[in-house]
């Protein structure tokens, strides 16, 4: 009983933590992208952990109330009420990677303006890898 009770908070703590392995990765291309420069690693690794243990905090809000409102109905265990912020669970990730996002197209820009020639051969495929770039981020 207690095991299928907690099967959504399970779930919810392995997605959060296989999301937390997307944002390191995300945050590894990011620092590449600022040559590693402390002034962008540590406030963006800060983040990171703050809205991790954020998220943990209220995974455990989310497994407490389970644990108050659990019921069983038919051998099956049932949560009676409805948690009304339960929305709320992956807004401080998704302010995360805006924060990744907007970073990352700012050092695109960034380096697209400083190409003096704009019509030399590799500044086509430097495009590409920007845009691509972006579209990763967004996706």
């Amino acid at each position: 009983m207690e095991m299928l009770g907690s099967a959504n908070t399970f779930f919810a703590v392995i997605a959060l933590l296989l999301v937390a392995n997307i944002e390191m990765i995300l945050q590894l291309r990011l620092y590449a992208l600022y040559a590693y420069d402390k002034r962008i690693v540590l406030p963006v690794a800060v983040l990171f952990v703050a809205v991790l243990s954020g998220m943990m905090v209220m995974a455990v809000f989310i497994h407490q109330y389970e644990n108050n409102y659990k019921a069983q109905i038919s051998g099956a265990c049932a949560i009676v009420g409805s948690v009304d912020w339960l929305y709320l669970f992956w807004v401080p990730m998704m302010g995360l990677d805006l924060v990744l996002v907007l970073l990352a197209g700012y050092k695109s820009l960034q380096h697209y303006f400083q190409v003096p020639d704009k019509t030399w051969s590799g500044a086509r495929l430097m495009h590409v890898f920007a845009r691509d770039s972006m579209l990763y981020f967004l996706w």
